[in-house]
């Protein structure tokens, strides 16, 4: 990422970082099944009956079909919507014509085969699979450099993103030969109705999704209307760094939730409990010294590596705040889908209209600046969603003892 601040300028930056934010599209079709199939892949294999193979199949079967159906409304979304949205810079030139072609092919091809991430993860391969996505990373990256270094700009970016993608699917399929299911994989004799139980569990984790982009992503593309594109270039680096750091703060949960929704299926309930107290000890400890490197040094860094800068401080630090505060709820929420609970949904749901609105009508009418949004943010979550699902674990926690 900071790669790229030597070689392009702010308008380059900016329109980079819309494009980046449309892969919340992406992100949103996709979340809602990505919990639900590593559960269900988790609960098939706990159970070790003599159906197994079939219940197996079946699962892999709707998996692959699920996909397929998502990647084409994806495509349909960003020819129409995501045409619209980009009207004033498609206009500019051919150039960026191409560039959206090319984007929206990687993007729709990348979900079309990201069920392979959650099988790998479903199937206790967490390591190998984030091992994988590392390395088709560094590809990409270095790709990009090699780009950038030929001058070919947002051109050489979008093609770069492309053929990583090309050598995830690659890297994704050999880690699948190893868990010797490519035959069932490629099986088409499945029977669907495991497909009418998958998308009823999706749609309410879709639900979280689409809430976590009105928290969230909504206003990046809300701050694109307002603001230049320079002022876009710093918030989406910020935000990039900050969701970075949240990821590999979240790494633990990630990591574990497989191994966690078996000890629940076979009733481990206090070797569960355990886990997630430590796993989110160790996730807060991570973001906590992560966040404070960031706010201290982040500038300094970017400085010497490139030509952008943070947002100001007093807005680092909120922004700071906010993601802890999605961290707290949003592991303890992941942790709560073990046990088939999903009613979070509602709240979350609520919240994301909550903030939406507030931002959009504050930004329209009452001039709101980037801080004041963000402090909407901040109370969205800090009215509900931040205490009650913590609560809900611990109370739980309590009626787990009291039944021993």
């Amino acid at each position: 990422m900071p790669i790229i601040l030597n070689f392009l300028n702010p308008t380059e930056l900016g329109i980079w970082y819309i494009l980046m934010g449309l892969n919340i599209i992406a992100n949103i079709l996709e979340c809602g099944f990505q919990p639900v199939v590593i559960r269900y892949i988790a609960y098939y294999l706990s159970l070790k009956e003599e159906n197994e193979k079939e219940n197996i199949l079946n699962l892999l079967g709707s998996i692959k079909q699920i996909y397929k159906n998502l990647s084409k409304i994806l495509f349909i979304i960003l020819i129409v919507f995501g045409s619209f949205y980009l009207k004033d810079i498609l206009i500019q030139n051919f150039k960026i014509k191409i560039i959206w072609i090319i984007y929206i092919i990687t993007l729709t091809y990348q979900l079309s085969f990201s069920y392979l991430i959650s099988i790998l993860n479903g199937y206790g391969k967490i390591a190998s699979s984030n091992k994988t996505i590392a390395y088709s990373k560094i590809l990409s990256n270095m790709l990009m450099l090699s780009f950038l270094i030929l001058r070919l700009n947002l051109l050489g970016l979008v093609c770069a993103n492309l053929l990583g993608v090309f050598i995830l699917r690659y890297l994704l399929y050999r880690e699948i030969k190893y868990l010797n299911i490519t035959k069932l994989l490629e099986n088409k004799n499945y029977k669907g109705k495991i497909c009418k139980k998958l998308y009823r569990e999706a749609f309410k984790m879709g639900i979280v999704s689409i809430s976590q982009f009105l928290n969230t992503k909504y206003i990046f593309f809300l701050f694109g209307r307002y603001f230049s594109l320079e002022i876009i270039a710093r918030y989406g680096v910020t935000i990039q760094l900050f969701e970075l750091l949240t990821k590999l703060s979240r790494l633990p949960i990630d990591i574990y939730i497989a191994k966690l929704s078996q000890m629940i299926y076979k009733e481990k309930y206090k070797k569960a409990f355990d886990y997630y107290k430590f796993i989110l000890v160790i996730i807060i400890f991570i973001y906590i010294v992560g966040g404070s490197i960031l706010i201290k040094y982040g500038n300094i860094v970017l400085e010497i590596v490139g030509k952008n800068q943070l947002l100001e401080t007093k807005i680092l630090f909120f922004l700071y705040f906010y993601y802890l505060i999605e961290i707290i709820y949003g592991v303890s929420t992941y942790f709560l889908t073990t046990f088939k609970f999903l009613d979070f949904y509602k709240s979350f749901f609520i919240s994301g209209i909550f903030c939406s609105v507030a931002a959009t009508l504050g930004m329209i009418y009452f001039e709101f600046d980037m801080l004041d949004v963000i402090k909407i943010q901040i109370i969205s979550q800090l009215l509900y969603n931040f205490w009650k699902w913590p609560l809900e674990i611990y109370r739980r926690y309590l009626k787990y003892e009291k039944n021993r």
